[in-house]
């Protein structure tokens, strides 16, 4: 089994795995203090980009021993989720709340196959 690195300060790493015969690499960004009920725009300084996704088994939410998934959908109330969107081939990432989940940092996972 090949073990893959996840953490802020590694650049990227090589998954093992394959996206139409592209390898695919990982990148964990920093999300720091989730916005309050807005939006806040993060540089993941990912660049050349083809494909790019949320690998959301590695993406959270989490303060004082709680975590959420990131992108996250509150089955009670839908206004309280966390969403996540990629824009600028995987350049910035944009995180989204419609509460305040300002007392929780984020981690978001993105993967991607590079032109």
């Amino acid at each position: 089994m090949d073990a893959t690195t996840l953490g802020f300060g590694i650049s990227e790493t090589f998954t093992g795995q394959y996206l139409n015969s592209k390898p695919i690499y990982q990148k964990m960004i920093s999300a720091g203090a989730l916005p309050n009920n807005t939006m806040k725009s993060i540089s993941t300084g990912i660049t050349g980009a083809d494909y790019v996704w949320v690998d959301m088994e590695n993406s959270f939410a989490f303060n004082s021993g709680a975590s959420y998934p990131i992108p996250y959908v509150d089955p009670r109330a839908v206004a309280n989720s966390i969403g996540v969107r990629i824009t600028s081939n995987g350049a910035t990432v944009i995180v989204s709340t419609g509460a305040n989940w300002s007392t929780y940092s984020g981690s978001i996972t993105l993967r991607y196959t590079k032109k």
